[in-house]
């Protein structure tokens, strides 16, 4: 990735798998049903056979450790390293601003490979006195996220918070509360 990049993304070798994840059964099920879909697409490309690349999810809980930790274990379990975006880094009053970072960074991501993990989705999602419809800004980040060849997760703390529309843009949502 470019070196600009760095002040945003941070690049994580990671240091946690599946033996770290202490979790309920209700997200340990829903990640296990995210790596399955990995798993097999990883199978799919070995044989030759074309299969959806995208892996789109949604992260959802107040503490961003076990969040973390998550992603960390999928992209062990694919053999990559986790960048991690502050989207509060990120986001501009100004909205082509924004969607002008998010572009570099996901180019620049689509060479590098490895997991995508946008921390602090809520400041791009949440609205504001200045921002009504936050899902404008929103929705170029999510349609970037469903074409990004590989695995990339919306980090958020509340899911409540978030507009219908934008939910259904997700393949997979995971609640950590």
């Amino acid at each position: 990735m470019p070196p600009w990049i760095e002040k945003v993304v941070q690049r994580l070798e990671p240091q946690h798998d599946w033996d770290d994840l202490n979790l309920p059964d209700g997200p340990a099920a829903a990640l296990e049903k995210i790596n399955d879909r990995i798993k097999s697409e990883r199978g799919a490309a070995l044989k030759g056979r074309s299969a959806a690349s995208d892996v789109t999810a949604l992260f959802a809980g107040s503490e961003t450790t076990p969040k973390l930790i998550s992603a960390e274990a999928l992209a062990g379990g694919v053999g990559t390293e986790v960048y991690r975006v502050d989207l509060s880094m990120v986001v501009s009053d100004d909205l082509v601003e924004t969607e002008r970072i998010l572009k570099r960074i996901l180019d620049a991501a689509e060479e590098a490979g490895g997991v995508l993990f946008f921390d602090e989705g809520d400041t791009l999602i949440r609205p504001t006195e200045d921002d009504p419809y936050p899902e404008r800004g929103a929705g170029y980040l999510l349609k970037r996220m469903s074409r990004f060849a590989g695995i990339s997760i919306l980090s958020v703390s509340d899911r409540a918070t978030m507009d219908p529309a934008l939910l259904r843009r997700f393949r997979y949502t995971v609640s950590f509360d």
